[in-house]
């Protein structure tokens, strides 16, 4: 039994909702801090599963802070038996490796850099694809909903040991792999380089805010609610605004003014691969 009663540490909360026809829609988290974000977040302001909760009655967060695609297998037992949706947004993490496994070292040629890069997205496509198919095979009917891995703020957080650029070319090779999963699936996908898409979108150069956090959970609740799960994958939003996040020099007043201790923790979890301390 894949939803066997185990202690649970995940959260399951009921949205403030008026009076009224009462929902089936029971949505459970999965995944890294791009959902699980309350850590980095200012006090007093909402997460993402916060904010999803107060745009429906019932969700369960079963994601974790600093998880990596290989927690996932732990995160589905969690799932309630009620769930009538899965989203699940994860490889941000591992992403992260790419930092010193691709970008850390010399190359002969440019050549060898993309074969190098090649090699790092192919590695990630093979678990996150195996990691999702057990996903899909164990959560049976229950709807499947699959985020893909967005550009970080580097440039605005002055963030120096991976270009914005760079970092951005990465993670477009990675979002592809993720499509081409979730397409297999027959899963829709939130392209969340569309969603989060400002320098504001983020608390620290990889963490949602608050801000981010409202558009996170907003297209995951249009998504819940509106896409035609039996017709297979749609990619979301349909529309691709343009981003602060792809400009070659972001201009000085977009720059986030944060504090330094802010920036320490900031710069901590950048360099643990964005794993939590306490974990």
């Amino acid at each position: 039994e894949h939803f066997a009663s185990v202690p649970r540490p995940c959260v399951s909360r009921m949205g403030n909702h008026q009076a009224g026809p009462r929902s089936t829609t029971h949505i459970a988290l999965l995944g890294d801090s791009t959902i699980d974000n309350g850590r980095w977040v200012p006090v007093g302001e909402p997460s993402v599963f916060d904010q999803v909760q107060q745009l429906e009655p019932k969700v369960t967060l079963c994601a974790r802070d600093g998880a990596l695609i290989g927690a996932i297998r732990e995160q589905l037992k969690q799932i309630p038996h009620d769930a009538s949706h899965v989203v699940v947004s994860v490889g941000g993490n591992n992403a992260t490796g790419a930092s010193t496994t691709v970008l850390g070292g010399p190359v002969t040629d440019c050549e060898e850099a993309l074969d190098r890069l090649h090699n790092f997205a192919a590695d990630f496509e093979v678990e996150f694809a195996a990691e999702m198919t057990h996903l899909k095979n164990c959560i049976g009917d229950k709807h499947l909903v699959i985020c893909s891995c967005y550009n970080p703020a580097f440039a605005a957080w002055n963030v120096v040991t991976v270009k914005q650029s760079v970092a951005n070319m990465a993670l477009s090779v990675l979002a592809d792999a993720v499509l081409r999963v979730a397409t297999r699936l027959k899963a829709p996908v939130i392209d969340l380089r569309r969603v989060m898409n400002k320098v504001e979108d983020f608390a620290n150069p990889i963490e949602p805010s608050s801000v981010g956090g409202a558009k996170i959970a907003a297209e995951i609740v249009k998504v819940v609610r509106t896409h035609p799960f039996e017709k297979g994958t749609v990619v979301y939003p349909k529309e691709y605004p343009e981003s602060e996040l792809v400009e070659p020099a972001l201009p000085q007043n977009n720059v986030v003014a944060h504090s330094v201790a802010t920036s320490a923790a900031s710069a901590a979890h950048v360099l643990r691969g964005g794993v939590s301390a306490n974990e």
